[in-house]
């Protein structure tokens, strides 16, 4: 039976490049790591840093080690660790983790469903996992890969995520990745400055259109979800 565990202080990465300071607001960044709260796209709070109050966690030069104490108490349980590829590291803290068995879960969405979130990693213990119903509390915003020869092709998408899209220098396609698990739901947001060209959804499976060409210099919102192996997109454009 997979030991649970009720916590509120958690070790997290604080980024390089950045202090932390005791009682300071902390922000999931979309790489999972740790920033203290600014005037920034993407930033997510999550609690206060809790260090010596005369002191600081100083990651000036190089990720450190960072105590936060949580919003909200939350509850997790402990399950096994997937093996080479397929195993979730501690750059992967924060993440929806997915089920590769019942006892074992992995960073590897392909063909599997969500356990929930991951919080600590232990070479001994497993994966600590926020249950599922909580998990999706936090989202994050992750990037997309700029668009190559009018296509940005993600190899993964993050359940829960919202993605800013990037720049387009023409006409161009979002490609999603056949590899995404079932269930999997995201979001695109696109501000029509940057996106001053049509966007059009497709599906890798069998490379499927999934919308219209939305029309340029328009913001839109698409939610993408997955179900019985293919993607749907609605896209919602302003007037």
């Amino acid at each position: 039976m997979r030991k649970e565990e009720t916590f509120k202080l958690v070790e997290l990465t604080l980024a390089s490049g950045t202090k932390g300071f005791h009682n300071g607001r902390a922000c999931f960044r979309s790489d999972g790591k740790v920033v203290p709260a600014t005037s920034a796209p993407g930033l997510h709070p999550i609690g206060v840093f809790k260090t010596n109050p005369k002191e600081c966690i100083d990651a000036t030069s190089a990720d450190k080690t960072v105590t936060v104490d949580l919003e909200t108490e939350k509850q997790g349980e402990w399950w096994a660790n997937a093996t080479a590829a397929d195993a979730v590291t501690a750059s992967d803290v924060g993440k929806v983790v997915y089920m590769l068995d019942d006892q074992t879960v992995t960073i590897t969405p392909t063909g599997r469903s969500s356990a929930g979130r991951a919080w600590r990693i232990s070479a001994t213990k497993g994966v600590l996992v926020e249950k599922l119903n909580t998990a999706r509390a936090v989202l994050s915003q992750p990037t997309l890969p700029a668009f190559a020869a009018g296509d940005s092709a993600p190899t993964g998408i993050e359940h829960e995520a919202v993605y800013d899209v990037p720049t387009t220098a023409a006409n161009s396609t979002i490609t999603l990745p056949a590899a995404a698990a079932d269930g999997t739901r995201a979001h695109f947001h696109a501000d029509g400055t940057k996106n001053g060209h049509t966007i059009t959804y497709r599906d890798a499976t069998g490379t499927v259109l999934l919308n219209t060409a939305t029309t340029a210099s328009k913001r839109h919102l698409a939610t993408a979800i997955k179900n019985a192996g293919k993607w749907a997109v609605n896209v919602t454009v302003a007037p």
